[in-house]
C-alpha cells in the first residue's frame, strides 16, 4: 500500500505542465521602407532653410540689420520643406493602408 508522500508526488507530476525555458525570444520586426523622393526633397529643403535661419541669426546678433531679400527667401525654405515632408509622409501612409488587406 503506497504511503501519502508517494501519492502526493504522483499527483504533482500529473498536474504539471511543461513550460518552455524563459529566454530571449525573437520578435519579428517590420522593416522600415526607404524614404520616398518627396520626403528626401522636403528634408533637403528643410535643412537648407534651417541653415539659412542660423546664418541670419548669427548675422543679426553680430550687428547686420539690413539683410538682402534672397537670404530671407532661402530661410523661407524651412517651412516649405517641412510641408513637403508632411505631404510625403501622408501619401506613404495612405499608400500603405490601401495595400494592407482588410481584417
Amino acid at each position: 500500500m503506497p504511503d501519502a508522500a508517494s501519492e502526493r508526488s504522483a499527483e504533482q507530476t500529473t498536474d504539471r505542465v511543461a513550460v518552455p525555458a524563459a529566454g530571449p525570444q525573437r520578435v519579428p520586426v517590420a522593416r522600415r521602407a526607404a524614404p520616398t523622393p518627396l520626403i528626401r526633397i522636403g528634408l533637403v529643403l528643410f535643412l537648407i532653410g534651417l541653415l539659412a535661419v542660423a546664418v541670419i541669426m548669427v548675422l543679426f546678433f553680430s550687428g547686420v540689420r539690413d539683410l538682402p531679400l534672397w537670404a530671407n527667401l532661402i530661410a523661407g525654405l524651412a517651412p516649405v520643406g517641412f510641408g513637403v515632408v508632411l505631404v510625403g509622409i501622408f501619401r506613404d501612409a495612405r499608400r500603405s493602408s490601401r495595400s494592407r488587406p482588410a481584417l
